[in-house]
C-alpha cells in the first residue's frame, strides 16, 4: 500500500482528503502545518505529498523548495483554494528539479 503525506491546515478539509485517499487504498500520514509536515515525511516511506499552498507556518512553495533540497525524486502536489496562473507558475517553478540547489 502507498504512504501518502498530506499537509493541510484545515481540520474538515483535511478529514475529508484523508478518507478519500484511504477510501482510494492509500495510507495517509496527515499534518496540519509546515513543520509537523517536514517532521513527519520518510523519504523511504511516502510515494508523495500533498500540500495545501497556506499553512499557518509556511507556504506550501516553500516546502516544496525544502522537500526539493533532500530529493528530486518524491512527488508533489500543492493544492489550493485560490488558484491562479501566477501561483501555478511558481508552484511549477518550485519544484524543477532543473532549479534545485
Amino acid at each position: 500500500m502507498q504512504r501518502i503525506l498530506l499537509i493541510e491546515d484545515d481540520p474538515s478539509g483535511r478529514d475529508i482528503a484523508v478518507a478519500n485517499l484511504e477510501e482510494g487504498g492509500f495510507a495517509v500520514d496527515a499534518a496540519a502545518t509546515g513543520r509537523e509536515g517536514l517532521a513527519r515525511l520518510d523519504l523511504e516511506q511516502h510515494a508523495l505529498v500533498v500540500t495545501d499552498v497556506q499553512l499557518p507556518d509556511t507556504t506550501g512553495l516553500e516546502l516544496v523548495r525544502q522537500i526539493r533540497r533532500m530529493t528530486t525524486e518524491l512527488p508533489i502536489i500543492v493544492i489550493t483554494a485560490y488558484p491562479s496562473v501566477d501561483l501555478a507558475v511558481a508552484a511549477m517553478r518550485a519544484g524543477d528539479r532543473k532549479s534545485v540547489v
